[in-house]
């Protein structure tokens, strides 16, 4: 697809292209290659003005960062990408940076920003009517409670999700 892409000149597909192949690399833990892909496509999405496609991006790349314990950078990208998303009020893939920013601060053992935005993503799913994300909220929220001690909270939680999960056989 990239080549074909390449070839054709279609930057934008170019870079879902980089996009998803830094994803692949992410999810094998090769987070070098996967850093080099997801900057492509970034510089591609910047150059020809893709905003959506950018705010992606800075949130591929602080999810690489995440996943390989650097957690300052993370941040760093995370925030760009939330910033970004919020101006394009795009409330479904805002809500998807909000989930992994919790994810980040649970892992940074700052409980309190870990609690404001998943309680941010699991009011934005509810919002939405998206139940099946707002149980992914709950799921984190309880990773929360449980890496603050607060095991009864996060074993409520838990149960909530799998009770959710198999009603609707997921």
């Amino acid at each position: 697809a990239a080549r074909l892409s390449e070839r054709y000149g279609n930057q934008q597909e170019l870079s879902a292209a980089w996009n998803a192949i830094g994803n692949i690399q992410r999810e094998t833990g090769n987070y070098v290659k996967a850093l080099a892909y997801h900057r492509r496509a970034l510089h591609i999405r910047k150059s020809i003005g893709y905003n959506k496609g950018t705010a992606d991006s800075y949130h591929n790349i602080g999810t690489v960062y995440l996943e390989w314990k650097r957690y300052d950078l993370a941040e760093k990208y995370l925030l760009e990408a939330l910033k970004r998303k919020k101006m394009l009020s795009n409330q479904s893939n805002t809500v998807n940076t909000l989930s992994v920013l919790g994810r980040l601060y649970v892992a940074k053992q700052a409980p309190q920003k870990a609690l404001f935005y998943l309680n941010s993503a699991y009011e934005m799913r509810q919002e939405a009517g998206n139940s099946a994300k707002a149980d992914a909220s709950w799921y984190y929220l309880g990773t929360y409670y449980a890496s603050i001690g607060d095991r009864s909270k996060a074993l409520v939680l838990y149960r909530q999700v799998q009770d959710l999960a198999r009603s609707a056989n997921d």
